[in-house]
């Protein structure tokens, strides 16, 4: 007994460097006793009786006239702190927590003030810092007890939207930090009567680039507010042509309306830094020229392409051609794109990525609830695919809808289309793991049934998969292991050795239920112990 306590009290340090609170946290006395040693925390719902928890044995929280002095000294000065923690993230912050009149903010400032090493930070954004004391309070806890930190996220919470002024405070500090590379505000700031005072935000960077000459910004990835009323495109030429020299990253924010001209003029000078963009924040009330003027600027090195979500077609269904700017511009320099929660893109526009896109290494696109996108067969595009570095890629398939027949498209029948677009798939020597499903929408002239052969050797075009030798998962998203049987799963060991990841969707519960009793499913889990199923 006694050697198996000695070994555990040699073990729990390193069992406590990545630490996971999902419900109940740890006992008072077991976080006192290990706090010290955790790198990383991750919190699933900061409540009140957990954040007691956390900040149990640390120095008590400071009055309001002491906390000026307090958060000057070193969190090192306590024995018991989180000085080892380099990374915390919070999904939620109950609300109870939430109440600006209890101790609770004190206690939270307090536990930041207790890791003076942490890198990452990562939370919804507290609603008590809607009041000045909190809030100036975290501004100067930012540059004093955590200097080291280079990645700062706030997470929304909900439909609460947050003051603008306090909002606009905490991104020109932000800005200032010595240490921060990326700063993202993933929150809406309250849309008043009156426009934030963005000359204010200016004027303070401003300012304190004239007090500390030799200060420059280390800001590379930025994601400003969302604000629904828009950010004057004189504030954005500012801020991104004086005050973030290192910006790679940018989150395109609404901006106040101008015609594409005016948008283009003012920003195609600030985008030859920008090599990665998401236009999430934009595609809510997506305006096509907004987007364009980024895309189509001066910028020859974008790598990165994000939205959630996205549609290529305006409100009165007139395509934005969005899509075909971003390839016109950047097909030699693409790597990534990511267009998730899709409503509307062309099948030939899709296609047209894979044929230029020579660099691309990740392609993951996904449907909204209410419409799929997918290449559609009766619109096949002719030329070979040349992503061929692809590692990542998500495709939905349509057998047609009956609108093909444009000058570039391949005709011919359904399976020789089909098996040319499995032959594309098949090239893609590289890929590590694949997504595919079949269009489900009601207009579609195809249904799950008519794609559960298409993966077999028999009657369909699994074959044209064997070079996939580097593929470690296979997503099937609706029943194309339906018709599986055991020559499939013979096929998929022998030529796919990194396989290590299932997830077979497209069926009911009661269908997953059987699904390992199958013979063939038990015969390729005996032969990959290691093996992951999901349903």
């Amino acid at each position: 007994m006694a050697t198996c306590k000695s070994m555990f009290q040699q073990l729990e340090p390193f069992l406590w460097r990545h630490a996971s609170i999902k419900s109940l946290p740890p006992l008072r006395n077991v976080m006192l006793r290990n706090c010290h040693y955790i790198r990383t925390l991750y919190i699933s719902n900061l409540n009140e009786y957990c954040l007691h928890v956390l900040s149990s044995g640390l120095l008590e929280p400071p009055t309001k006239s002491e906390m000026e002095i307090s958060y000057t000294t070193s969190a090192a000065e306590s024995l018991q702190s989180f000085a080892s923690l380099q990374k915390l993230v919070i999904s939620k912050i109950g609300i109870v927590f939430e109440l600006v009149d209890s101790i609770n903010p004190q206690l939270f400032l307090t536990v930041l003030h207790h890791s003076p090493n942490l890198i990452y930070l990562e939370m919804p954004y507290p609603i008590f810092l809607q009041r000045s004391t909190p809030a100036s309070l975290f501004q100067k806890l930012l540059f004093n007890d955590l200097r080291q930190l280079v990645h700062l996220k706030f997470l929304g919470q909900g439909e609460k939207t947050i003051d603008t002024s306090i909002a606009m405070a905490l991104l020109a500090v932000g800005l200032l930090h010595p240490q921060l590379q990326e700063l993202s505000f993933n929150f809406t700031m309250a849309k008043t009567k009156k426009d934030p005072d963005f000359s204010a935000v200016l004027d303070y960077l401003k300012s304190a680039k004239t007090s500390d000459g030799s200060f420059k910004s280390k800001i590379s990835s930025l994601r400003l507010p969302t604000y629904d009323g828009g950010y004057p495109i004189s504030f954005l030429e500012s801020l991104l042509g004086d005050h973030v020299p290192a910006i790679e990253s940018f989150s395109i924010p609404n901006i106040v309306n101008g015609s594409q001209v005016d948008l283009s003029e003012a920003i195609g000078g600030l985008c030859h830094r920008i090599q990665h963009i998401d236009c999430s924040v934009t595609a809510a009330n997506l305006s096509g020229a907004i987007v364009k003027a980024f895309i189509s600027g001066r910028s020859q090195k974008l790598r990165t392409f994000r939205a959630t979500p996205f549609d290529d077609f305006d409100r009165n269904k007139r395509p934005l051609d969005v899509m075909k700017t971003l390839i016109q511009h950047h097909s030699e320099t693409l790597e990534n794109i990511e267009l998730l929660d899709c409503t509307a893109i062309k099948s030939e526009e899709i296609q047209n990525i894979f044929k230029t896109c020579g660099k691309l290494k990740r392609c993951w696109i996904t449907s909204g609830a209410k419409k799929t996108v997918s290449i559609d067969f009766d619109d096949i595009v002719s030329g070979e695919w040349l992503c061929h570095d692809l590692e990542e890629l998500s495709l939905v398939l349509n057998r047609g809808t009956g609108g093909g027949g444009g000058g570039d498209v391949i005709m011919g029948p359904p399976e020789s289309v089909a098996e040319r677009v499995y032959a594309q798939i098949g090239r893609l020597v590289k890929l590590e793991k694949l997504a595919l499903g079949c269009n489900m929408d009601e207009g579609a002239s195809a249904r799950a049934k008519d794609f559960d052969m298409d993966l077999t050797l028999q009657q369909g075009w699994l074959a044209e998969l064997s070079g996939l030798v580097e593929l470690q998962h296979l997503h099937m998203v609706t029943s194309f292991w339906w018709k599986m049987g055991q020559a499939e799963v013979e096929f998929m060991h022998a030529n796919w050795p990194h396989l290590e990841r299932i997830t077979l969707r497209g069926a009911n519960a009661k269908e997953f239920q059987h699904v390992e009793e199958l013979p063939h499913w038990q015969w390729l889990r005996k032969q990959r112990p290691i093996l992951v199923m999901e349903y």
